[in-house]
C-alpha cells in the first residue's frame, strides 16, 4: 500500500447535524469518512473494515459512548483503535477518567476548535498509514527471510555456485535494514506530534478551566474588592508570580483595589508600594500610562532600563528590583467605554516569559472583571438610588403630615368653638392658611421636579433687571429669614444688570438658594448674597456650537456674565456630599426632628433653570459648621431688546399661577356686586365650604355634586358665575362645559341638556342624594327648583324655558394645573382655569370684576 492511498474514519453521533458538522471539519484531509448514528450501528461498521481513528459522541440512546467503546476494545480487531470522544455532556473529572478507563486517548469538549481537532485526526490517520504500511513491509520482510533461509539451504547445497547470489542478497537485506530504520524514525516523529498536540489541547483546557472558575468566582458575589481579591489569587501562581489590580476612582484618582504574590514573604513589598507608591495618572508607571491609553502592555523581558524608567525615585527602584520581574503584562480594565483601572501580572520565574498568547488570556480576565465590577457599581447604584427614593418618600410623608395635622387641629378647634373668640378664631384662620400656602409650595415644587425631568418647561424669556429679581426673591424669603433672626446682607454693582431670563423662574432660583441657606443656617447667623460682573458668560453644559450653511463655524461676539454668590454660616457641607448635592432628594444632614424640612428637591430645580438659562451652578464648603457658599453664573443681556412675553400657556408656570386670560364674545358680563353663582363639585365639604365662603362675600349659592345635576341647576337658576370641578363623575367637567355653551346656542327647541344621562326610573322623592346635593338653601339664596323627568323624542321643554340665556362665566377649578390642563380648559369653553387649592383673593377679585 502506498504512503498516500486513504484510510477511514468512524464518526458516531445520534444528531444528524452534528455528523454534518464533523464531516465538513475532516473532509479537507482527503480521507473515508463513515457515518454512525447509533452504537450498534458503529459496531456493524466496524466488523466491515478497519478504522484509522473513532470520533465517539458521549450521550446517545440506547447505548452510550462509554458502552459503545467498551463493546469496542473488546473485539480483537478494533483493540487498539484510537478512540477520541466528543461531548457536550459533562466537564466533571469523573466522566473524563471514566472516558480514558474505557480506552479513549482524549476526551474533547464541545464546541470544540475545528483546527485542533483537524490536527488531532490528522495524526491517527498519519499513524494508521505508517502502520499500514509497516505491516506490509514487515509482511515483505518475513518474505525475504523466508526467501533468505531457502537461499542458505541452497548455499549450504551449492557454496561456491551461489557465492555471488549470496552476496547480492545480503545486499539487499541491508537496504531493507536501512528502509526499516527510516520508518522507524518517521513513527517516532508522528508520536511527537500527537504529544504535542495533546500538549497545546490540555493547555487550552486549562485556560478555559481557568477562565471558567474566574467567571464563577466573579459572578458569586457584588462585593467586588472582595471578588478581585479572589481573583488574584486564582492568578497566582496560575498565571504570575504576583497580581495587582487598582481601580479609578469617582474623583479620577488610582486607588489600589488587591495585591497578592506567591511568595508570602514579598507581599509585604507589595503593601509598600501600595501605601506609598499609588500611581498618578500623568507619572511614567505602567499602570497609569495603560489607563491613558487603554492599550496592553506586554514586556517579554524586564531589564534594568525598564525598571528605571517605571520607578519614581530611587526607593521605588529598590523595591521593584526585590520583587525581581522578568516578565510583566498590564492590561485594562473597561466596560461599556468606561475605563474602570488596570490588572498587572509578573513573573519571576527566568525560564517563563509572557507570550501574546498569556496577553490574550490576561485580556480576557480583565474583560471578565471589568463586567463584573461595572455590574456591581451598577447595583449599587440602584440601591442608592431605591435608598433616596424611599427616604423621599418618608420625608414627603412628614412634610405633608405636619401642615395636614396642623390644619386639622385648627379646624377642630374652630368646630370646638373656638370661632366664638374672634382674636382665637383669627389665629386658627391664619395657621389654616399658612399651612394651605406651605401645601400649595409642596405641590408645585413635585410638580416643577416632574415638568424639569421630563424636559417640558418652556422658558418665558425677557430683558430682566437681576436687581428686581433679587428683590423678588429677598422678599419671598424674608418671613423665614426673619423668623430665624438671620442678617441677610446684599451687595450689588451699581446700574442695572440685564440678564435675558424667565423672571419668575429667575426668581425662583434665587429664593430657593436663600431658603436653603436660611434653612441650614442656625437662628442668629448670617446670609450674604452678592453679585459681580464678569468678562466671560458661562459655558452651558451642552451647548453645540452655531455654523454657516458651508459648515463652518460662526464666530460670535464674546459676551460677558454675571456671578451670583449666596453664602452662609449655616452647617456646611460635607465633603463627600458636595458632588451630588443637586442630585435630586439629595440633602446635606437627615435628622428625625427634619429641623431643616423640604424635599432635597429645591438645589435640584435651581441646576436644572440654570442650565435651561444657558449657566451654571456650583457649590463649596470646607465641611461641617463651616457654612456653604452657591456660585450661579449667568450670561448678561447686552442687547437693548424689550420684554417678550409667550402667548397663551407656557409649560413652563408655575401651577397655580394664572395664565393669559382669554374671554369669550358671549359670555354675560353682569355688573360688580352680589352674583348668583353655581359651584359644582362631587367632593361635598369641598362644594359647601366654597359656598360657605361665597355666602359671606354677599353672593347666592346653589351646590350641585355632578354634572347631570349641574346642567339641569343651570338651566332653571340660570347662574351668573359657575365654578366648575373636573374630575366629575358621570360627566366630567370638559363635558359640563360644553354642553352649557351647546344648550345656550340650541336655544329653544333643542332637547334637555342632561337628557341622555337622567335616569326616568328616580324621582326627586326617592334620590337620597337629592338633598345632599342641594340639601342647604343658604338664607336668602333661591331654592333649586325640583329635579324634571327626562325629556323623550319629540318633547319640548315647557314654553318658559325656551328662551336661549347667554353663557354664564365658567370657571374650571381642578387640581391639575399643568399647562395641557389648561388648554383644555379653554378649549371647552371655560374661560378661567384655577388650580386648588383656590386664592380666595384672586377668587374674590375674579368675581367683583366680573370675570
Amino acid at each position: 500500500m502506498q504512503p498516500d492511498s486513504r484510510v477511514s474514519i468512524l464518526l458516531v453521533d445520534d444528531q444528524p447535524e452534528n455528523l454534518v458538522a464533523l464531516e465538513a471539519v475532516l473532509e479537507d484531509l482527503g480521507q473515508n469518512l463513515v457515518t454512525a448514528t447509533s452504537g450498534r450501528e458503529a459496531l456493524r461498521r466496524l466488523l466491515d473494515e478497519e478504522f484509522a481513528v473513532i470520533l465517539l459522541d458521549v450521550k446517545m440512546p440506547e447505548m452510550d459512548g462509554f458502552e459503545t467503546a467498551a463493546l469496542i476494545r473488546e473485539r480483537t480487531r478494533s483493540a487498539h483503535t484510537p478512540i477520541v470522544f466528543l461531548t457536550a455532556y459533562s466537564k466533571q473529572e469523573a466522566y473524563v477518567s471514566r472516558a480514558y478507563s474505557v480506552g479513549a486517548v482524549d476526551y474533547v469538549f464541545k464546541p470544540f476548535d475545528p483546527e485542533v481537532l483537524r490536527a488531532k485526526v490528522s495524526a491517527f490517520v498519519e499513524m494508521a498509514k505508517k502502520t499500514r504500511q509497516l505491516q506490509e513491509e514487515t509482511a515483505q520482510r518475513r518474505e525475504a527471510e523466508e526467501q533468505v533461509r531457502h537461499l542458505n539451504a541452497d548455499l549450504e547445497r551449492r557454496v561456491t555456485e551461489r557465492t555471488a547470489e549470496l552476496e547480492k542478497a545480503n545486499r539487499a537485506l541491508r537496504r531493507e535494514i536501512t528502509e526499516r530504520e527510516r520508518a522507524e524514525r518517521e513513527r517516532q516523529r508522528l508520536l511527537e506530534l500527537e504529544q504535542t498536540a495533546r500538549a497545546r489541547a490540555e493547555a487550552v483546557q486549562q485556560r478555559l478551566l481557568f477562565l471558567g472558575q474566574a467567571s464563577a468566582i466573579l459572578a458569586s458575589s457584588l462585593d467586588y474588592a472582595t471578588t478581585l481579591a479572589r481573583v488574584a489569587e486564582l492568578a497566582v501562581p496560575y498565571l504570575a508570580d504576583f497580581c495587582i489590580v487598582d481601580l479609578v476612582t469617582p474623583e479620577g484618582e488610582i486607588r489600589r483595589a488587591t495585591s497578592t504574590h506567591a511568595d508570602p514573604r514579598k507581599n509585604a513589598l507589595l503593601n509598600r508600594l501600595q501605601e506609598e507608591y499609588i500611581p498618578l495618572l500623568d507619572s511614567p508607571q505602567p499602570a497609569a500610562r495603560v489607563l491613558r491609553t487603554g492599550r496592553s502592555e506586554l514586556v517579554e523581558r524586564v531589564d534594568e532600563t525598564w525598571l528605571r524608567n517605571a520607578a519614581l525615585d530611587e526607593a521605588h527602584l529598590e523595591i521593584m528590583r526585590d520583587l525581581g520581574p522578568h516578565s510583566y503584562l498590564v492590561v485594562p480594565l473597561e466596560a461599556r467605554g468606561h475605563k474602570l483601572g488596570v490588572i498587572t501580572l509578573g513573573t519571576c520565574d527566568a525560564g517563563h516569559t509572557y507570550t501574546q498568547e498569556d496577553l490574550g488570556l490576561a485580556e480576557d480576565l480583565a474583560r471578565r472583571a471589568a463586567a463584573a465590577i461595572d455590574n456591581a457599581r451598577l447595583f449599587h447604584e440602584v440601591e442608592e438610588a431605591g435608598r433616596r427614593k424611599d427616604e423621599f418618600l418618608a420625608m414627603l410623608a412628614h412634610e405633608l403630615r405636619n401642615p395636614l395635622a396642623a390644619i386639622s387641629s385648627a379646624a377642630y378647634s374652630l368646630e370646638q368653638g373656638g370661632a366664638a373668640d374672634p382674636h382665637r378664631s383669627s389665629r386658627l384662620q391664619s395657621i389654616i392658611s399658612r399651612q394651605t400656602h406651605h401645601l400649595s409650595r409642596l405641590v408645585d415644587d413635585l410638580l416643577d421636579v416632574s415638568r424639569i425631568t421630563q424636559g417640558r418647561v418652556d422658558l418665558r424669556m425677557g430683558r430682566v433687571n437681576l436687581a428686581q429679581a433679587i428683590a423678588g426673591a429677598v422678599e419671598t424669603t424674608r418671613p423665614l429669614i426673619e423668623s430665624r433672626q438671620q442678617v441677610l446682607s446684599l451687595e450689588l454693582p451699581e446700574g442695572e444688570i440685564p440678564l435675558r431670563a424667565d423672571p419668575t423662574r429667575l426668581e425662583q432660583v434665587l429664593s430657593n438658594l436663600l431658603n436653603n441657606a436660611a434653612k441650614y443656617t442656625d437662628p442668629g447667623g448670617r446670609i450674604w448674597l452678592d453679585a459681580t460682573v464678569t468678562d466671560e458668560a458661562p459655558t452651558p453644559p451642552v451647548e453645540p456650537q452655531p455654523t454657516t450653511e458651508a459648515g463652518m463655524p460662526v464666530r460670535s461676539t464674546p459676551r460677558r456674565g454675571v456671578a451670583i454668590r449666596v453664602r452662609d454660616t449655616g452647617v456646611g457641607i460635607p465633603t463627600e456630599l458636595q458632588a451630588r448635592i443637586f442630585d435630586l432628594f439629595t440633602q446635606s444632614s437627615r435628622s428625625l426632628d427634619r429641623a431643616q424640612g423640604g424635599l432635597g428637591i429645591g438645589l435640584s430645580l435651581v441646576k436644572a433653570l440654570v442650565e435651561k438659562h444657558g449657566g451654571t451652578i456650583s457649590v463649596s464648603s470646607e465641611g461641617h459648621g463651616a457654612g456653604s457658599e452657591f456660585t450661579v453664573h449667568l450670561p448678561l443681556d447686552d442687547a437693548a431688546e424689550p420684554f417678550e412675553e409667550s402667548l397663551g400657556t407656557s409649560a413652563g408656570e408655575r401651577p397655580g399661577r394664572e395664565p393669559p386670560r382669554e374671554t369669550h364674545p358671549e359670555r354675560r358680563t353682569a355688573a360688580p356686586g352680589k352674583r348668583r353663582v353655581l359651584v359644582v363639585d362631587d367632593n361635598v365639604d369641598a362644594a359647601q365650604t366654597l359656598a360657605e365662603l361665597l355666602e359671606l362675600w354677599g353672593h347666592e349659592v346653589h351646590v350641585a355634586l355632578d354634572g347631570p345635576d349641574a346642567l339641569e341647576a343651570a338651566r332653571d337658576y340660570r347662574p351668573d358665575v359657575v365654578l366648575l370641578d373636573i374630575g366629575l363623575p358621570t360627566l366630567d367637567g370638559y363635558q359640563v362645559a360644553r354642553r352649557l355653551r351647546a344648550g345656550a346656542a340650541n336655544g329653544a327647541g333643542g332637547e334637555h341638556p342632561s337628557a341622555e344621562v337622567a335616569d326616568p326610573c328616580v324621582s326627586n322623592a326617592g334620590n337620597p342624594r337629592q338633598g345632599a346635593k342641594t340639601g342647604r338653601a343658604p338664607s336668602g339664596a333661591a331654592t333649586a327648583a325640583p329635579r324634571r323627568a327626562p325629556s323623550t323624542p319629540g318633547h319640548k321643554p315647557a314654553p318658559e324655558t325656551q328662551k336661549n340665556p347667554d353663557v354664564p362665566l365658567l370657571v374650571a377649578l381642578s387640581g391639575y394645573g399643568q399647562p395641557e390642563d389648561r388648554r383644555r380648559s379653554l378649549e371647552a369653553g371655560f374661560h378661567h382655569h384655577l388650580t386648588k387649592p383656590v386664592d380666595p383673593n384672586h377668587l374674590k377679585q375674579l368675581l367683583e370684576n366680573g370675570g
